[in-house]
């Protein structure tokens, strides 16, 4: 399994103010949660994970593999997941082409999504 670095906090997850929190939007599941700036204003970030398929998430203390996702987005190419859900429905899994992507944040455990693809955003808030 190849384990493909993506994206990296803009800070350390233990520097997270009010934690991570998760919603979703149609297929689409949103991890956000907000920062700090030196300034003394704050920016929230969206990591958008767009048509989910399937996800977990598990406690940080019960969390078995890190796959060096540690403050960082990752996605892991040919994962057990990933060929347990090719071998359950290969005709679907060939329209979706999911990616399995794995991120670890201190204090929230880690998030796993099986999704075609993901998007971040942020922006300044008041």
């Amino acid at each position: 399994m190849q384990i493909n670095k993506l994206w990296s906090l803009p800070i350390l997850s233990s520097e997270i103010e009010e934690g991570v929190s998760i919603s979703s939007d149609g297929m689409d599941i949103i991890l956000s949660f907000k920062c700090a700036l030196e300034s003394g204003r704050q920016k929230k970030y969206e990591i958008r994970f767009e048509s989910v398929l399937c996800h977990t998430h598990t406690s940080e203390r019960f969390t078995p593999k890190m796959f060096d996702s540690y403050d960082t987005l990752v996605s892991l190419e040919e994962s057990e997941w990933l060929n347990n859900l090719k071998i359950l429905n290969s005709r679907d899994f060939e329209f979706w082409k999911p990616k399995h992507f794995v991120i670890y944040f201190d204090g929230s455990g880690q998030y796993q999504f099986i999704a075609r693809e993901f998007v971040v955003s942020e922006k300044e808030v008041e």
